[in-house]
């Protein structure tokens, strides 16, 4: 008695899932330390861009006019940590 070999059939086909995004923790990283959240969802240059500000800015404060500067790149930084989420999700195929 032969035996034949059976061709190979994969049990299932595995599909990769992709895990939406929340707003929150880029929000809340940003928050901490501006620019941050954004690296972390993907948008690396742009994230190094609002830390340098925030940077530029502390140091300016000491002088008063980085005040605007430095609030400004943290409150950019916040809002971007959000929207780099968005963007990351619809870059998926994920509508949030």
């Amino acid at each position: 008695m032969t035996i034949q070999p059976q061709p190979y059939q994969p049990a299932a086909q595995l599909v990769p899932r992709v895990v939406p995004r929340p707003l929150w923790p880029g929000v809340l990283i940003s928050f901490l330390v501006p620019g941050v959240g954004s690296m972390m969802n993907g948008s690396a240059l742009r994230g190094t861009i609002i830390l340098v500000l925030w940077i530029v800015g502390a140091a300016g404060s000491l002088f008063l006019i980085g005040l605007p500067v430095l609030f400004g790149a943290w409150i950019w930084g916040m809002i971007d940590g959000a929207l780099s989420a968005k963007r990351w999700n619809h870059a998926h195929g994920i509508l949030s």
